[in-house]
């Protein structure tokens, strides 16, 4: 668990963590969005799992997808209660 000291396992996990919230910021999960995501993604749990082994990109993972994931829920929650309030009011 020493990598949780490191400073570059936090910027990839940073750079892990907006390339998997970047369909939930651009508001669509076409592959125009997705596939440079998930390069992005792919890219800092390679540089993660090179540099720092299998804890720290288990940790990576799990903390990326996890944010994805959130925000990617949050943006649909949100869109959906302001279509709702535009159907409302047509």
């Amino acid at each position: 668990m020493d990598f949780l000291a490191d400073t570059l396992w936090w910027l990839t996990l940073a750079i892990a963590s907006c390339g998997a919230a970047l369909p939930a910021i651009f508001r669509t999960l076409r592959p125009r969005a997705v596939v440079p995501a998930t390069l992005i993604w792919a890219g800092a749990i390679t540089a993660t799992a090179i540099l720092y082994g299998t804890a720290a990109t288990l940790a990576s993972i799990a903390l990326s997808v996890a944010m994805g994931a959130l925000l990617l829920g949050i943006t649909i929650f949100f869109s959906g209660i302001k279509g709702m309030a535009n159907s409302r009011y047509r």
